[in-house]
């Protein structure tokens, strides 16, 4: 394949070269927010307690709800317990009961969706079906199961007596970003901010789209504000997730 350069239109790779030099994801979320005005965060997919650690010395001001279903993972988040670190263990989602949680070889891609034995998008699953060679679709790296308990996160604040604004609620949940968006309308309609990762790639047997998730927070208020992450697929070119930082227009004027 021949390569041709990608023509050079406008001032947007100057801007660009800009900005890498003067934002970083955390003054983009600490700015936008307010680093010490920040009172509460809702860490949603906090796995082993890195993030929630991180928002700590964002928002020295900032209580952080850490909330992880695995026992193993929050095992090791409730080790970083503080003052300021409150750790919960469960699975955000649309209704309060159980769920089956998927139980995965590398514990961060734990979730309530299963890995997709036929994904053409997992390079891990690409590697372990060439050397295996034998059709069973990279099955060390497929889920086991494990009951765990369901909460919205409306009547989880309800339940903790929280009725304030929530300053950021961050979600991480491995393709369940909807389930956790339908359980949150109260929620939603009092956080200023929302960092969400969303899973596009069909790595689980359920994806998400960033227009399913803005039609469940345009009504709020949510613009989108950035792009803090993005993860590029170098088998295939394709976007595997995006983190995408969204104010609230109507908690936080300012973001107009």
């Amino acid at each position: 394949m021949v390569e041709v350069p990608d023509p050079q239109i406008g001032a947007a790779p100057a801007r660009n070269a800009a900005f890498q030099s003067t934002f970083t994801r955390g003054r983009i979320i600490s700015e936008s927010v307010g680093s010490e005005q920040a009172r509460m965060i809702i860490d949603v997919g906090a796995y082993t307690g890195e993030t929630a650690q991180w928002f700590g010395e964002l928002f020295p001001n900032a209580t952080v709800l850490a909330i992880e279903p695995f026992p193993d993972s929050f095992a090791l988040l409730e080790a970083r317990a503080t003052t300021q670190i409150k750790p919960f263990c469960f699975a955000a989602a649309d209704f309060d009961g159980t769920v089956q949680l998927h139980t995965n070889a590398i514990a961060h891609t734990n979730g309530i969706y299963s890995i997709n034995p036929n994904s053409s998008d997992s390079i891990a699953l690409a590697q372990a079906n060439n050397e295996e060679g034998d059709g069973n679709q990279g099955s060390e790296l497929l889920s086991g199961q494990l009951s765990v308990k369901a909460q919205t996160l409306d009547s989880f604040l309800l339940e903790q007596g929280i009725s304030g604004i929530v300053d950021i609620l961050k979600i991480d949940v491995q393709g369940a970003e909807i389930d956790v968006l339908k359980g949150s309308p109260s929620v939603l309609a009092r956080t200023k901010a929302i960092l969400i990762e969303i899973s596009l790639y069909d790595y689980y047997v359920h994806s998400s789209s960033i227009g399913a998730v803005e039609a469940l927070l345009n009504p709020h208020g949510f613009s989108l504000w950035s792009v803090t992450d993005i993860s590029r697929n170098p088998m295939n070119g394709r976007t595997d997730w995006v983190e995408l930082f969204y104010v609230n227009t109507h908690v936080f004027p300012n973001a107009d």
